[in-house]
C-alpha cells in the first residue's frame, strides 16, 4: 500500500480527542503550522505558500506566495506581526 500525503491541517481538541477543525487548502504535503498570538494560524507546505487563517472558521485570511522551494517551518515575531 503506497502513502499519499494528505494536504490538511487539522485542529484537535487534546483533552476530548475530538477533531475541531479541518483546514484544505495547500496542495501537497502540510510541513508546519504555527499558532499565532490573537487566534489565527500559520501553515506552510509543498506548494510553497504560507496561509494564514481564522483559527475558528477555518477561513483564510491570507496567502503569502512566492517562495521559490517548499516551505518547511515557520517562527513569528512575540507580538505576531512578522512571521
Amino acid at each position: 500500500m503506497a502513502f499519499k500525503a494528505d494536504p490538511s491541517d487539522r485542529i484537535w481538541d487534546v483533552e476530548t480527542g475530538q477533531l475541531r477543525l479541518t483546514f484544505s487548502a495547500h496542495r501537497g504535503r502540510v510541513q508546519s503550522v504555527l499558532f499565532l498570538p490573537g487566534g489565527s494560524i500559520a501553515s506552510c507546505g509543498a506548494d510553497r505558500v504560507i496561509r494564514i487563517w481564522d483559527h475558528s472558521t477555518g477561513e483564510t485570511l491570507r496567502e503569502l506566495a512566492g517562495h521559490t522551494a517548499s516551505v518547511w517551518t515557520l517562527a513569528a515575531s512575540p507580538d505576531g506581526t512578522l512571521l
